[in-house]
């Protein structure tokens, strides 16, 4: 009876390692998953803010041209009497 009740507990931590190991595997690919998922969120929006500070330069630069425009319109216009 002692030999089968050994027998009963190796088959059960060796069952009990197993699912313990799969269990493991699993929180390991879930935590890389979700690291990678993480990296290209943040990837995504650092292109995102590159590409709103580019439209933002590019406006800035269209508003200086168009007031320099201004300017040199308002220059040569002919006085008024």
């Amino acid at each position: 009876m002692k030999k089968l009740f050994v027998l009963l507990f190796v088959a059960a931590a060796v069952t009990a390692c197993g699912d313990a190991s799969e269990l493991a595997s699993a929180v390991e690919k879930g935590a890389e998953d979700a690291a990678a998922a993480g990296t290209e969120v943040v990837e995504k929006g650092a292109d995102m803010a590159n590409d709103a500070a580019d439209a933002g330069a590019d406006a800035a630069a269209d508003a200086s041209d168009a007031a320099a425009d201004a300017a040199a319109d308002m220059d040569a216009a002919p006085e008024a009497e």
